[in-house]
């Protein structure tokens, strides 16, 4: 990650309202990063132009204001697609604001995905590959290790977590699912054939999630 922005510091900072105005001064120097503001043409953009606002801490976002050159960068623009599509009831991926980093440019995707242009629900389309997939590096290196140490648990990573509240057990099946569905990594498995371990990809399906009820136990 590259930084936004530059500032030159005189001197040394020793006190807390020196670092307080160092930021002040960086960011004095952001807003003149922006071009000649333009004020968003209706109300999507002005929406959209509100979400950037808060998010990156400007006074204002014109039309032509970069997403990046205010002070975004990729976990800000993570943040920023979740808020979208909470307001505007969209899906995009976090390719899109790379792909059009200015307000005009932005606020036009979403409003091809209100109008059902975009979608970002479809999984990637996959090109055409062999039938024995080989082994990269790093897999054969983990199979080789499991070949000397069958069933070995240690690259397994143990987690647990505590929801609160009532569990929606179709909606968690239904999205654990769809993500084994988008990542073939989790339905990958290594077999040999011909000597040669290769990587065969089992098709998508339902994900079971099963549930043991311990409301009874102590």
């Amino acid at each position: 990650m590259k930084p936004s922005v530059l500032a030159r510091i005189a001197s040394q900072l020793s006190k807390t309202s020196a670092i307080v105005d160092a930021v002040e001064s960086k960011q004095t120097r952001r807003t003149g990063l922006q071009a000649e503001y333009v004020e968003p043409a209706d109300e999507l953009e002005a929406g959209v132009a509100e979400v950037w606002a808060r998010l990156l801490r400007a006074e204002r976002v014109g039309r032509q204001d970069d997403f990046f050159l205010l002070g975004g960068h990729s976990l800000l623009a993570t943040q920023m697609i979740s808020r979208i599509s909470e307001r505007f009831g969209v899906e995009l991926p976090l390719v899109s604001v790379f792909a059009n980093p200015t307000l005009a440019a932005f606020s036009n995707v979403v409003r091809e995905a209100q109008a059902g242009g975009v979608s970002a629900t479809v999984a990637p389309s996959i090109g055409a590959r062999p039938a024995h997939i080989p082994l990269s590096f790093g897999q054969r290196r983990l199979w080789f290790l499991n070949q000397l140490e069958p069933g070995s648990a240690f690259y397994n990573v143990a987690l647990k977590w505590r929801l609160r509240g009532e569990l929606n057990h179709s909606a968690l099946a239904a999205a654990l699912s769809e993500i084994a569905a988008r990542h073939e990594v989790l339905r990958t498995r290594y077999v040999v054939m011909d000597g040669e371990p290769v990587q065969v990809i089992s098709p998508a399906g339902s994900v079971p999630v099963p549930v043991t009820d311990l409301s009874g136990e102590p």
